[in-house]
């Protein structure tokens, strides 16, 4: 289920949360897809996990319809400070938390993507704050 809320642009054009959602997908999938990880046990061994990667929002978005909402704010209430809101035009987070990765080899095996927080300014377009996004 997508939040749809709706927030102004600009150029006074309402933009769904949708927008938000389906242009942080976008960016997630094209610069921060995982397609490996490595878990440890208890004793100290390693295994190494491949997944396989989503190649369109339209496949992302069919597997995980509830991927993802949008808040004007981020995880645990963040909110940006007043500069970065301002020389950004920070609107808000798009807050993927439900999705699943897929496991190679494993059949239709899929475990929790780890959640992952994408800042979005008032053209719903994703921001690149440092250590905010992964960059």
């Amino acid at each position: 289920m997508l939040l749809l809320a709706r927030c102004i642009s600009d150029d006074d054009n309402e933009i769904e949360a949708e927008t938000y959602i389906e242009n942080a997908v976008r960016f997630y999938l094209a610069e921060h897809q995982v397609g490996s990880s490595v878990t440890y046990s208890d004793n100290g061994s390693s295994v190494r996990k491949h997944f396989t990667l989503y190649t369109s929002l339209e496949e992302f978005m069919s597997e995980n319809p509830d991927c993802c909402i949008f808040s004007y704010r981020g995880p645990e209430g963040y909110v940006p400070p007043l500069w970065q809101r301002l020389f950004y035009s920070y609107e808000g987070v798009v807050m993927m938390n439900n999705y699943r990765l897929r496991i190679v080899g494993e059949g239709d095996v899929r475990e929790p993507g780890l959640g992952f927080a994408i800042p979005m300014n008032s053209s719903a377009e994703p921001l690149r704050i440092n250590g905010y996004n992964g960059d």
